[in-house]
């Protein structure tokens, strides 16, 4: 038996036969597809305040079961893009090494995600680039490379693939 024939070989004795097979475009028996999700109910997401903040996913020093009810954080439901605005400004507040920039941020983005974050953080810090989706990925890689913390954004999943090269 030549040597490319061996695999074939354990291949065909590992198939399943045809009555065992389901055409490529069908979906499995009981599939629950496209149905709608009741998100209110999910186990996937914490429904309050108090599940949020004792999740065991958060850093053991947001221990917050020892402080008095006065002083326990709050949280506060807010739609996604609000929250990644909320999250950006953190992050540049927080570290000046922080850059964030992509088509269109300094104007707020084309999800309004970064809304007020060149007013408040600068043009040195918040910035547009070209539409080059290689450039933005490159340029983030040697900002990372210089010990900056780079916020890369390109505004579509689809035009991120022609970056992957960078990567």
């Amino acid at each position: 038996m030549p040597p490319t024939a061996r695999p074939l070989a354990i291949l065909r004795k590992r198939a399943r036969p045809p009555s065992q097979c389901r055409p490529y475009s069908s979906h499995p028996p009981q599939a629950r597809l496209n149905l709608p999700i009741d998100f209110s109910t999910t186990p996937l997401l914490h429904h309050t305040s108090q599940s949020a903040l004792s999740s065991p996913s958060l850093s053991p020093h947001i221990d917050t079961s020892t402080l008095p009810p006065s002083s326990k954080p709050s949280t506060t439901r807010l739609p996604l893009h609000s929250a990644i605005n909320a999250a950006l400004a953190h992050a540049l507040g927080a570290s000046p090494s922080v850059l964030l920039f992509g088509e269109d941020v300094a104007f707020g983005g084309v999800f309004r995600c970064s809304v007020n974050l060149l007013d408040t953080f600068g043009p040195e810090r918040v910035f547009n680039t070209p539409l080059t989706e290689q450039g933005i990925v490159g340029f983030a890689i040697g900002v990372a490379m210089e010990g900056g913390k780079p916020v890369a954004e390109v505004q579509f999943a689809d035009y991120v693939y022609p970056a992957f090269d960078q990567l």
